[in-house]
């Protein structure tokens, strides 16, 4: 949690809600216009969860939605950043006219911080900050916090496609923020996680820390949704289906959080 928190420090990821932040919020909108057309979303009400959320553009669209569609929602938004969920908060209240439930916390322990929810949303293309084993925890927590008859909605990138067949992956990344430079460097790649190990330095301040990056395709996503879940979907959001929005319905009960944990051969 705390890594998290100093990355976000050195690479603040945009959390404007105009500009670019409007034109991913209009985006969402399209997505799950298509996505609620699934037979799963015919109920009434619903009881959403945003995920690791930010400035809620992900869970405020597909509340939006819904609610366009005479539906009753509840939006409960989770991040480590207050500074995020304060903005949420004012653009959900805007956009749905009444403001979400606030939760600063780990993601990893929503089973703990969280009330069943009927839906629990992972927007923003998030997934590369964690590498197989990390995603399996994160499900399983998700697991426990989805109802019954409920599901995980997964916004997602096949990244072997962009990263290793379009946009071959380079050793040093530049990023502007403010007119700030930032870097990312390639340091190891980590056969234990199957990870990228990179780290992003301010050289203004020679602050750094270091990160890893998972490179994910669609197959190996939906398969570990399909670990946890009895049915997956998907729905592509480019003409070549190479992101889109996966979909887990009716988490399985097989085991508990408290049975799955990291194992030994991670560790060194």
């Amino acid at each position: 949690m705390e890594d998290m928190k100093r990355f976000y420090s050195l690479f603040p990821w945009p959390e404007d809600l105009e500009g670019v932040g409007r034109e991913r919020y209009g985006r969402a909108l399209r997505y799950f216009r298509d996505v609620v057309k699934h037979p799963f979303f015919s109920r009434g009400s619903f009881k959403v969860l945003d995920l690791m959320g930010g400035v809620g553009i992900g869970g405020v669209a597909l509340c939006k939605v819904l609610k366009e569609a005479g539906k009753e929602v509840k939006l409960t938004i989770l991040d480590l950043r207050e500074e995020a969920l304060s903005k949420a908060k004012t653009f959900a209240q805007e956009e749905l006219g009444e403001a979400p439930e606030l939760i600063v916390g780990d993601a990893f322990l929503a089973h703990e911080l969280v009330e069943r929810a009927d839906v629990v949303l992972i927007y923003g293309l998030t997934m590369p900050h964690f590498d197989p084993w990390r995603v399996s925890l994160l499900l399983n927590s998700v697991r426990e916090v989805v109802r019954p008859e409920g599901a995980v909605l997964i916004h997602h990138l096949d990244h072997i496609y962009w990263e290793i067949y379009l946009h071959p992956s380079g050793d040093v990344y530049p990023f502007f923020f403010d007119d700030d430079l930032t870097l990312s460097l390639f340091r190891r790649y980590d056969m234990k996680s199957g990870s990228i190990r990179r780290v992003v330095v301010s050289p203004r301040t020679g602050d750094e820390v270091e990160y890893g990056v998972y490179e994910w395709n669609i197959s190996l996503m939906a398969a570990l949704i399909w670990t946890f879940f009895e049915d997956v979907e998907y729905f592509p959001i480019l003409p070549d289906k190479s992101a889109g929005i996966i979909m887990g319905v009716r988490p399985r009960g097989a085991w508990r959080v408290e049975d799955l944990k990291l194992p030994a051969l991670l560790e060194g």
